[in-house]
């Protein structure tokens, strides 16, 4: 299957500013089958990275592997990422090596409008699955899952059996704009404009909720919960890309549900 780009199971081609010196694929060969002594060693260089750790500022690990690491997540395409998730768990077994004092920061994720619409349409209807929207809700009190403001707006106009879930059951759930996240609007239209994406794609992004729930992401260090998938295509901006370029952690809300060990069982009839 052609992934999104055209270049077959080799992922696809970085937006300009993302794209390390030489020849991708080369380095990419060399990165997985010689990984650096620094990324297999330090859990707090890879942890920093990918699950929202603090690492000590001085850390000599961290400055030499975060490099590399930035580059396995961008770049390692779908078929090699046993390599880097094997990297990513040997780390962490070698944690009593690293005396980075490494610190864990919990994050909470932030759904996108499609994972609600999606889920209503197709896997998670709320007259057959009610348990998937229980479980929303049950995360949202515990401050494990949020959305925001602009995807609410998106769901009401919709009125349907979603918009009235959302108005009956979703208090606390979508997260207001504020100060803190327009402080952020800057450095998101400031990355998308420094790319190649075609003006008419630019002011469609600045005026939905994909703008908003970035900005939202970087404010509150959450992590963007979203079918959504990387493109090449410079006349839509895919929320993917935009993550990779501002280095926001992004994952399926299927990734979520099986971190989080969601289970959806079936109740037995008396």
């Amino acid at each position: 299957m052609t992934e999104p780009g055209g270049r077959g199971n080799r992922g696809w081609t970085a937006p300009k500013n993302q794209r390390p010196e030489g020849d991708t694929n080369a380095v990419l060969s060399r990165s997985l089958e010689q990984p650096d002594e620094s990324i297999s060693t330090c859990c707090c260089a890879l942890r920093a990275r990918f699950l929202g750790g603090v690492p000590t500022p001085g850390c000599v690990a961290l400055r030499a592997s975060s490099p590399r690491v930035i580059f396995l997540w961008r770049f390692a395409p779908k078929n090699r990422l046993d390599k880097y998730q094997q990297g990513l768990n040997e780390s962490s077994q070698k944690a009593k090596q690293c005396q980075c004092n490494f610190t864990e920061v919990q994050s909470s994720d932030l759904l996108d409008a499609n994972v609600f619409i999606q889920a209503k349409n197709l896997h998670y209807g709320l007259d057959f699955c009610p348990a998937f929207w229980d479980w929303i809700l049950a995360n949202n009190r515990t401050g494990r899952v949020f959305s925001i403001d602009k995807v609410a707006d998106e769901i009401n106009v919709g009125e349907d059996e979603l918009t009235e879930w959302m108005q009956n059951n979703a208090n606390g759930l979508f997260l207001k704009t504020d100060r803190t996240t327009a402080d952020q609007f800057g450095r998101v239209s400031s990355w998308v404009m420094n790319q190649d994406y075609e003006p008419a794609a630019i002011s469609t992004f600045l005026q939905i909720a994909d703008y908003y729930l970035i900005a939202h992401a970087l404010a509150g260090n959450h992590v963007v919960v979203t079918h959504e998938v990387p493109a090449n295509s410079v006349k839509r901006i895919k929320i993917p890309n935009v993550c990779i370029g501002l280095e926001l952690r992004f994952m399926t809300p299927y990734e979520m549900l099986r971190r989080e060990k969601a289970k959806f069982i079936l109740e037995t009839k008396s």
